[in-house]
């Protein structure tokens, strides 16, 4: 999977801009800030950030009496080691095993967290 579309905060050297504070984007050529570039913001950032970009995955697991569950997505995964947590109001109709898109934010901590969840239906 690609990376998600973040804005750019802060131009740099050689064209490339930095998100929050410690990540570089990849593109070669200078680009307004409020274009995207198809980077993960770091995940120590103390950004609160929305990718705004559908991503693909599917429910791992979700426990209806705790309200909360998780989704495995393998571009998440490589950034931040961790799947994304799925929160009770962004759970409804859905079980494990279900394939979904939604965005990522990363909540206080710096964890993936999702948002806009919607059932694939096949």
């Amino acid at each position: 999977m690609e990376g998600f579309k973040t804005p750019c905060a802060l131009p740099t050297q050689a064209g490339s801009h930095i998100l929050g504070s410690s990540t570089s984007c990849r593109t070669p050529s200078h680009h307004s800030p409020y274009d995207t570039c198809n980077v993960l913001p770091p995940r120590n950032s103390i950004l609160l950030v929305v990718t705004h970009t559908h991503t693909k995955g599917k429910v791992k697991s979700y426990n209806q009496q705790k309200g909360f569950g998780f989704i495995e997505c393998d571009a998440v995964k490589q950034q931040y080691k961790r799947d994304v947590f799925l929160h009770k109001q962004q759970a409804e109709g859905l079980q494990a095993g279900d394939c979904v898109n939604f965005e990522v934010e990363l909540n206080q901590q710096g964890n993936p967290q999702a948002r806009n969840v919607v059932k694939i239906v096949p």
